[in-house]
């Protein structure tokens, strides 16, 4: 502090990573924050599960779609919780990749893959 009790001035401040937040802190203040989902689109998940889903073959095994449809399921559970259970979210994804079917599913799937990384 100087002769007046003012706090040091920061001349810069260098922020590496993702998902970062900086509340600067200015006298007689209060700072509340919320984060849900890392920051996550919720709506975006749940609209590429529906891609996933109409991208579907339709020569998918019984235990493939069982599979599909649990895995989908607990992506769309787990990213509309506050706090997402990350092995859960670890296992429908291996199970998601071990789905066989079109390069239109493939590609559905990836993307969607990708989103739910985020929270991993």
């Amino acid at each position: 502090m100087d002769q007046n009790n003012n706090p040091p001035k920061c001349s810069g401040i260098n922020v590496y990573g993702g998902n970062v937040q900086i509340n600067p802190d200015v006298q007689n203040s209060t700072i509340n924050q919320n984060n849900y989902n890392s920051g996550l689109n919720v709506n975006e998940i749940l609209s590429l599960i529906e891609a996933v889903k109409k991208a579907t073959p339709s020569n998918l095994s019984e235990d493939e779609a069982e599979s599909l449809s649990d895995s989908l399921s607990i992506i769309e559970s787990e990213v509309s919780s506050s706090a997402p259970k990350k092995s859960f979210l670890r296992n429908a994804v291996v199970a998601l990749k071990a789905i066989k079917g079109t390069a239109e599913f493939a590609a559905a799937v990836a993307t969607l893959i990708q989103f739910v990384q985020t929270l991993l």
